[in-house]
């Protein structure tokens, strides 16, 4: 799920994105929601590459 700070009625989002800002110097403004996770005991995220077809795309460093 994404999540965007104006979204986080606890306020830490707003807070994590401060810290970002400051120690990156980079305006909260040029950042992405947050992408949150939430696994039960015993689940994981296990390593995927269906992002794209290098056949199509060309060779990628990035999802970007």
């Amino acid at each position: 799920m994404f999540v965007s700070s104006s979204e986080d009625k606890t306020g830490i989002l707003d807070q994590i994105e401060k810290k970002i800002e400051r120690a990156t110097m980079i305006p909260r403004g040029h950042g992405e929601a947050f992408n949150v996770l939430r696994y039960d005991l015993g689940q994981k995220y296990n390593s995927h590459y269906d992002a794209f077809n290098p056949t199509e795309y060309g060779p990628q460093k990035s999802q970007r």
